[in-house]
């Protein structure tokens, strides 16, 4: 079961090394686009501490015009574990992007977190039919790595030890 949500933190990309984990370009509490509407492609990464029983969990995030629901599994034996997936977000208008984080089958997330989605200053304008494509490729990704987790031994397309 996860006990508690230890860090969330936005990027452009995750690289697993032999070295460890690099988190690259990371965001702060705002994510911009540079076209109005626009789309953000990102990588959520979790830091959970677990406790010692096999842990299944959920993390769903919503925004304006998106949602993505990502399970996952948790062997036992690991006390902190990092879990890393890409998601693309349409970005329609300002607005916050949530993560809440669930013990999978219990109603109440473990932690929530959340960033404001937003427009880079001087950002191009685009017909709204171009917002209209960008929900329907968002919901493609997220069905793409719905599909390749389901068909994964392992959950998480990035899962470490951390301890």
């Amino acid at each position: 079961m996860i006990r508690k949500v230890r860090s969330a933190l936005i990027c452009a990309s995750v690289e697993s090394t032999t070295d460890g984990v690099n988190y690259l370009d990371v965001v702060g509490d705002e994510i911009l686009v540079e076209s109005q509407p626009g789309f953000a492609e990102a990588w959520i990464s979790l830091h959970l501490e677990l406790d010692d029983k096999p842990t299944k969990w959920r993390v769903e995030l919503k925004a304006d015009h998106f949602e993505q629901t990502i399970r996952g599994a948790q062997d036992p034996g690991l006390g902190v574990v990092a879990i890393a997936f890409p998601f693309l977000l349409p970005v329609l208008r300002i607005d916050v992007l949530t993560a809440a984080i669930f013990n999978d089958g219990r109603p109440e997330p473990v932690g929530t977190c959340g960033w404001r989605t937003g427009f880079e200053a001087g950002a191009k304008s685009l017909p709204a039919a171009a917002g209209r494509e960008f929900v329907r490729e968002a919901k493609r990704h997220a069905e793409e790595i719905r599909e390749a987790l389901t068909h994964r031994k392992e959950a998480p397309p990035q899962t470490s030890k951390l301890d």
